[in-house]
C-alpha cells in the first residue's frame, strides 16, 4: 500500500524516490521530529475542520470553496497510510501485527509531513483572504469616523489626543495587514463586534467634541476677565475635555449636559448666566 498525496496538495503521482527512501530509515531524532510534525499537522487540520463547520463570519463563503478547503483538511485528519505501510513492512509472515513495533520511517514520510503543512497553510491563507474581504468595509467606515473625529478636534483651543482615536488607529493598523500565526484560522466574530462598538465610540466622541467647541464659544470661556462663575464653567469644560481624552464618554456627556443647561438658561444676549447669578457682559 503506497501513500499518494492528494491532488489538492499539488502532487498527483507517487514519490519517485519512494522505494529508495524506504530502504534508508530515519534516525531516532528524525523520527521524533517527524512524529511531532505529524501531530501538529493533525491537530491543526482538526481545528480547521471545526472552524470551517462553525458559524464564524470568516468561515462563511461559497459552498464549493468551503467544501474544497474542508476536503484538504479532512484528508490530513484521516490519513493513516504511513502507519499501515510501515506496519505491513515490519510484520513477519504468519504473525499477527504488533501495534507497538518500531515503524520504519523514511524520507518519504518527511516529504508527506511537509506536503501536509503546505496544504494547511494554503487553507489558512484562503481563510485570511476571506477575512480581509469581510473586514474591508468595517475598516473603511472606521477610517471615515476617525477623519470626522480628527477634524472636530482641530476646532479645540489646543491640540488634544483622544483615546478613542488612538484605539481606532491601532485597530486599523492591526487588521489592515491581517495575518495568521501558528496555522490558526482568523476568527472574526468578536473582532467584528468590537469594530462596530469602537466605530460607535469614535463617532460619539466626535459628536461630543463638536458640542464642546460650541459651548466654549457659547459661554465665552476664552474672554478676558475671570468671574467666579466663568472660572467654574471653564473648569467643568476642561473636565469634559479630559473625560473625552480618556474615552470616558458617559462622564463627558454629563459634564457637557450641565454646561448646555447653563448656556440655554442665559436670560438675555447681553448677559451671561454663571452658575447661579447673572453678570452684565460689559462687567466681565
Amino acid at each position: 500500500m503506497h501513500f499518494q498525496p492528494s491532488s489538492s496538495m499539488g502532487a498527483s503521482s507517487p514519490d519517485p524516490l519512494y522505494g529508495q527512501d524506504i530502504a534508508s530509515h530515519l534516525s531516532e531524532a528524525e523520527c521524533t521530529a517527524f512524529m511531532l510534525a505529524h501531530q501538529e499537522n493533525h491537530r491543526a487540520a482538526k481545528d480547521l475542520v471545526n472552524f470551517l463547520q462553525s458559524n464564524d463570519p470568516a468561515a462563511q463563503m461559497p459552498e464549493s470553496k468551503r467544501q474544497k478547503l474542508l476536503q484538504i483538511c479532512q484528508e490530513i485528519v484521516e490519513n493513516r497510510e504511513y502507519l499501515l505501510h510501515s506496519l505491513a513492512k515490519e510484520t513477519p509472515v504468519g504473525r499477527k501485527t504488533d501495534l507497538h513495533m518500531t515503524m520504519p520511517l523514511s524520507g518519504h514520510h518527511q516529504t508527506v509531513a511537509k506536503l501536509h503543512r503546505l496544504s494547511l497553510q494554503s487553507v489558512v491563507n484562503a481563510l485570511v483572504e476571506n477575512a480581509k474581504e469581510l473586514l474591508a468595509p468595517h475598516l473603511t467606515s472606521m477610517r471615515r469616523a476617525l477623519d470626522e473625529l480628527q477634524e472636530a478636534c482641530r476646532e479645540l483651543p489646543s491640540p488634544a489626543v483622544m483615546a478613542s482615536s488612538s484605539h481606532a488607529e491601532q485597530f486599523i493598523s492591526q487588521f489592515a495587514n491581517l495575518k495568521s500565526e501558528d496555522m490558526k484560522a482568523p476568527q472574526l466574530g468578536s473582532t467584528l463586534q468590537y469594530a462596530s462598538k469602537l466605530e460607535g465610540r469614535v463617532r460619539e466622541t466626535a459628536k461630543l467634541v463638536h458640542q464642546l467647541v460650541s459651548l466654549d464659544h457659547g459661554l465665552k470661556l476664552r474672554r478676558a476677565g475671570d468671574s467666579p462663575g466663568t472660572k467654574a464653567n471653564r473648569d467643568l469644560w476642561h473636565k469634559a475635555l479630559q473625560a473625552l481624552k480618556d474615552a470616558h464618554l458617559p462622564a463627558a456627556a454629563a459634564h457637557l449636559s450641565a454646561l448646555s443647561r447653563l448656556a440655554s438658561s442665559a436670560p438675555a444676549p447681553a448677559t451671561v448666566h454663571l452658575l447661579g447669578h447673572t453678570r452684565d457682559e460689559h462687567d466681565a
